[in-house]
């Protein structure tokens, strides 16, 4: 996918997805959902890993959170969520295969309220 700003309500191609890079301050090709929020840590100091408490978060097309990578066990969701002071990234684990859908990123703006953006994750080939 490399480096490229979406708008709300832009597509994506499900295969242009990447995993979270070893390395922390390098995004690799995860979907970034940013917050100009500065005085408040946005998306990391009040998550339970579980979706419950997080400032700032990813949900599937159903509404439900996205999880963190630790906290995704047996379950088969193909994508996790990795935070960050100001952001919120969406990866995927494998060859992602989806759901595909409307994907929704909360974040707080500079006021503390939650605004939305919203990305169309469409099919596409994965290549190894």
């Amino acid at each position: 996918m490399g480096s490229r700003t979406l708008s709300d309500g832009d597509s994506v191609n499900i295969a242009d997805i990447g995993h979270q890079p070893s390395i922390r301050n390098d995004p690799g090709n995860t979907l970034i959902c940013d917050t100009t929020a500065v005085n408040m840590e946005c998306c990391r100091n009040k998550d339970t890993g579980m979706g419950v408490g997080a400032i700032g978060n990813w949900y599937f097309p159903n509404g439900s959170a996205v999880l963190t990578l630790v906290n995704l066990g047996q379950t088969t969701d193909t994508f996790y969520r990795v935070l960050y002071a100001q952001q919120v990234r969406l990866a995927s684990r494998g060859a992602p295969v989806g759901p595909l859908g409307i994907y929704t990123c909360s974040v707080p703006n500079n006021n503390g309220i939650l605004v939305h953006a919203t990305v169309n994750i469409v099919p596409g080939k994965y290549c190894s």
